[in-house]
């Protein structure tokens, strides 16, 4: 196995996570889902700024990259729903312990070809597309004498809806962190190993898939990387190898990014993804994720598998006062007219 081809992902296997929650409609976009509650499963878990901001959408805790909502989420999918649907995306990772939760922060070693192919699934309308390091061979004229098949490998492992949904939600981190890229047609998440020894960037466009990596070559305890420091212009993490403090986000903004403008800089940027007929839109509001007919905001869904199936106000989450609507406001009242002028 080549060690610097399988190396754990951090945070960007939270994807897998939601999108098979998603799948069995277990979750929607606007589901609130819980970062106040350190405890699953008898184990006590924080979130990576040590911090708890309640309870957040599914949209806003992928974009954060938040922990808790992860770890439930996954708790509540199940671990071979979420392993199975990694499986089917073609990453052929083993997974340690797929009963646990802290699966879905990404500590399995997974090889980031695949990993990188599994994600371009979402890109591809849910076909899988096998990874190849040779597109043709040619002889010293010029002439292919073999080429690759576009098609070997290509196999639909989930919904053209499921990934465009997907693909809606990792335009958040990308506007997050990356500032949007003017709005582009961009998806992309970030992945930060435990200790530092890894940060990864990986996301597509609608015709590129990219991911970025800065890693130490030995994530052992014995420090055989030559202690050479990820980015020296980053504070050192503590760790008993000099590692710096580089999360997945700054290798976006300092590698994935640049890459991509550079790449573009000649080319035209492809268009925004068209939602495909499965894709619906419906009004939410922010109290719960309930649907609503005025007020709120608009939210995409998976039809008929993971729409609000409540009223806003139905389901409040824990310790959150009951829901008052909106009163209309009041008709302001008439101006008093003039009296007429004697003649």
């Amino acid at each position: 196995m080549d060690p610097l081809g399988w190396r754990g992902v951090g945070s960007s296997f939270k994807v897998y996570t939601y999108a098979a929650a998603l799948q069995a409609g277990l979750v929607t976009p606007a589901t609130l889902l819980n970062d106040q509650t350190g405890v699953i499963g008898g184990h006590t878990f924080s979130d990576w700024d040590g911090k708890h901001e309640g309870y957040i959408t599914m949209r806003d805790a992928l974009a954060q990259s938040r922990n808790l909502p992860a770890l439930w989420t996954y708790s509540q999918a199940g671990g071979d729903r979420v392993v199975s649907l990694l499986h089917s995306l073609g990453v052929s990772a083993q997974i340690e312990n797929p009963a646990g939760v802290s699966t879905t922060l990404g500590h399995d070693a997974l090889s980031m070809a695949e990993h990188l192919a599994a994600y371009s699934a979402f890109d591809n309308g849910g076909y899988r597309v096998t990874p190849s390091a040779v597109l043709r061979i040619t002889n010293a004229s010029g002439k292919v004498l073999e080429a690759f098949d576009a098609n070997f490998g290509h196999v639909q492992v989930v919904s053209p809806e499921l990934g465009y949904v997907m693909t809606d939600l990792l335009r958040g981190p990308v506007k997050l962190y990356l500032g949007g890229l003017g709005g582009r047609a961009v998806a992309g998440k970030s992945g930060t190993t435990e200790a530092y020894t890894g940060s990864i960037f990986i996301g597509y466009t609608p015709n590129l898939a990219v991911a970025a990596s800065l890693m130490h070559i030995n994530d052992g305890p014995k420090c055989n990387s030559g202690y050479a420091y990820l980015a020296t212009n980053f504070p050192p993490s503590g760790w008993q190898c000099p590692t710096s403090v580089l999360f997945g986000e700054n290798v976006g903004v300092t590698v994935w990014k640049p890459f991509l403008e550079e790449y573009y800089a000649k080319r035209a940027w492809p268009p925004m993804w068209t939602p495909p007929p499965g894709v619906v839109t419906r009004h939410v509001c922010a109290y719960d994720g309930g649907y609503i007919s005025s007020g709120g905001y608009n939210e995409i869904f998976l039809k008929g598998i993971a729409e609000p199936r409540f009223p806003c106000g139905a389901n409040p989450y824990p310790g959150e006062p009951p829901y008052v609507p909106p009163k209309p406001s009041p008709s302001p009242a008439a101006s008093p007219q003039p009296s007429p002028s004697p003649h």
